[in-house]
């Protein structure tokens, strides 16, 4: 009799534990949206050698002339960020998305350096990228390891990222690092 009630009650409490890990699964997918559009609008700069946030207002301003976005009409507010190896993080916030995304579009198109923008003495690229949750960042940097495994585009767009093996393939989301996972053993 006791073993039957001790059966009965793991079930419920296997049952109930599923039910909680679908719940924080739901908690967790808000959470990220909530962050994705509190960060819409906002870039991370790497590769700027300037600490003082007057210069580096300024330095973002002549990369957006090099980039052939106005700033001007759209104002941005600059954090410096904590960076690897000493470099310089510098988080810009947009206020307009459409701004973001010309920044982000003509960076694709074309590199630009510190020489370019005629920013500091030093040489060296800058970097541009979408300032994207701390889960997302790790999702799609594995993501991209895709790349090098046979498929031709990896790209994040609208709080969701996407790989394709060639232009006439369909797009795959990617929901979860066990699904990179199993995308690569696809290809092996």
């Amino acid at each position: 009799m006791e073993n039957k009630e001790l059966k009965r009650d793991d079930v419920r409490l296997q049952a109930r534990l599923a039910e909680l890990e679908r719940e924080m699964s739901r908690m967790r997918n808000t959470i990220n949206k909530v962050e994705c559009l509190v960060k819409r609008n906002n870039v991370v700069i790497v590769g700027l050698e300037n600490n003082s946030i007057q210069e580096l207002t300024r330095e973002v301003i002549k990369i957006c002339e090099k980039l052939e976005v106005l700033v001007q009409e759209d104002p941005f507010d600059c954090k410096i960020l904590s960076g690897k190896n000493g470099k310089t993080q510098l988080l810009v916030k947009f206020k307009n998305t459409d701004t973001k995304d010309k920044v982000i579009q003509r960076r694709k198109e074309k590199r630009i350096t510190l020489e370019e923008c005629k920013i500091g003495s030093k040489k060296g690229n800058i970097f541009i990228n979408e300032d994207l949750p701390e889960n997302i960042r790790r999702l799609y940097h594995k993501a991209r390891k895709l790349k090098k495994n046979g498929y031709k585009f990896v790209w994040y767009k609208n709080e969701q990222i996407f790989a394709r093996k060639s232009d006439k393939t369909e797009a795959k989301n990617i929901f979860s690092e066990n699904h990179v996972e199993l995308m690569m053993q696809e290809l092996q």
